[in-house]
């Protein structure tokens, strides 16, 4: 199910502001529509001047030429006459389509009846031309006297100037529509930027709210990651240090307790021995056997030990430790060893001695089991306020070794370093091989135990 509207407000404010857009949009819609028929109808007034300007300047040219010719007789006047008949005829045809087109019944029958006058004084200079030609000039002059054509074309072109007026106010009043309706549309887009620019000042402004709530979440969220990973930090290391206090004890019973009986049990079975000087041949070889086992029983009581809290640590120290538990480990592995340590301990914690220890430990554990590697090195370098402990080996690397089964050991390793206010990066070489290294300071920081200490 979907959340609830927690800002109905906000729905009805957005829906509102999306009708008036939606209003403004076909009101600026409306007046686009509107500008383009004022151009269309501007455009074709403007034509309509246009041939009535050439009609009536092609009904003067006629006449012009005509009287022209009756005055001097020179031909080159008969041309301007001759050009202007079929271009009236053409201009009268385009005309009277034009006031078709537009559907102008009124203007129509005054472009027919100028049509006619134009017929009308055509013919009278014609005939004039005519009685020049058969009769003399002086007939056709009396003619032109009577004022018969003056009056056709008199008419004629007061007819062409009520239509150019016409359509002068034709485009006087679309120029003035063109303008107001430019102007309301100035004005709807000026109302819809205003608009637009405050819905995008209140969305920014929510936006930037919402995004604050967001961000206070997140480091709300943040803040306490970051405590439960440091109470989890805090009970591993606790959890480390009763493991290894654990671990110290049993190592500290199997040495009292089992060494005890173990020994114990190796004097009886010597005191047997010279005891019995001559005993019969089962019982002589029962008795190695028992005296063998013993001594085997001695050995591993002695590595269990020295695994779970290692006596050399705890009595010499971390050098002497690292060097036996890294010649042991190779002794048994067959591996060539290479070691660069210091012949002083330097000074750490028993918290980062042990943790060390471990390190190194692990480290070692994993080239046995999955680095299939010929040689390792260890070595130690002490700054002046850290600690660089690394162990490099020439295995397969990170890409093959590093499985799932050694990502706890790794972890582990991590987490002893970081406990002491250091760190524990595990790389691979470019030429093959992994290089484990701790580094952790000579005097790490307290470590907390909100979880009761040690011992609890």
């Amino acid at each position: 199910m979907s959340k609830p509207i927690r800002h109905p407000w906000l729905l009805v404010a957005s829906l509102a502001t999306l009708g008036l857009l939606t209003t403004l949009y076909a009101i600026n819609l409306s007046g686009i529509q509107q500008l383009a028929a004022a151009n269309r109808r501007i455009a074709v007034a403007q034509k309509r001047e246009t041939y009535l300007a050439d009609y009536l300047r092609n009904l003067i040219d006629m006449e012009t030429g005509q009287r022209g010719y009756l005055l001097t007789h020179d031909q080159r006047y008969l041309q301007p006459y001759t050009d202007a008949i079929p271009k009236l005829e053409s201009l009268g045809d385009t005309l009277a389509d034009q006031y078709i087109r537009g559907g102008d019944s009124a203007d129509l029958r005054t472009m027919l009846e100028i049509s006619a006058l134009a017929s009308t004084k055509s013919g009278v200079m014609a005939s004039a031309l005519r009685l020049d030609q058969q009769v003399g000039s002086e007939s056709a002059l009396e003619l032109i006297k009577t004022n018969l054509g003056a009056d056709v074309g008199k008419q004629a072109r007061l007819l062409i100037d009520h239509l150019v007026s016409k359509e002068q106010a034709a485009i006087k009043d679309s120029t003035l529509g063109w303008d107001r309706d430019l102007s309301h549309i100035r004005s709807y887009l000026l109302f819809s930027m205003v608009l637009n620019a405050l819905v995008v000042v209140l969305s920014a402004a929510m936006f930037a709210r919402t995004l604050g709530r967001r961000n206070d979440q997140v480091k709300d969220l943040d803040q306490r990651l970051k405590e439960r990973n440091a109470e989890l930090s805090v009970l591993s290391t606790h959890l480390q240090r009763l493991s290894e206090l654990e671990k110290a004890n049993l190592a500290r019973e199997l040495h009292d307790e089992l060494g005890g009986l173990l020994v114990a049990s190796k004097m009886d079975a010597v005191w047997l021995r010279a005891q019995w000087p001559n005993p019969v041949a089962d019982v002589n070889l029962r008795l190695q056997r028992i005296t063998r086992t013993l001594d085997e029983g001695l050995n591993l009581k002695r590595r269990i030990i020295e695994t779970l809290r290692p006596s050399l640590l705890d009595n010499m120290g971390l050098i002497p430790a690292l060097r036996w538990l890294f010649d042991e480990t190779c002794r048994r592995a067959g591996l060539q060893c290479h070691e660069q340590l210091p012949t002083q301990d330097p000074h750490l914690s028993d918290d980062a001695r042990i943790a060390l220890f471990r390190i190194v430990q692990e480290a070692l554990t994993n080239v046995l089991k999955h680095a299939r590697a010929h040689t390792v090195t260890l070595a130690m370098d002490a700054h002046h306020q850290s600690l660089s402990l690394s162990i490099r080996d020439d295995g397969v690397g990170m890409q093959t070794s590093l499985n799932r089964s050694m990502g706890h050991g790794l972890l582990n390793m991590k987490h002893r370093a970081f406990s002491l206010g250091g760190e524990c990066v595990v790389s691979s070489t470019p030429s093959g091989g992994t290089v484990v290294t701790a580094t952790v300071p000579l005097e790490p920081p307290a470590l907390t135990t909100a979880i009761g200490g040690p011992d609890s």
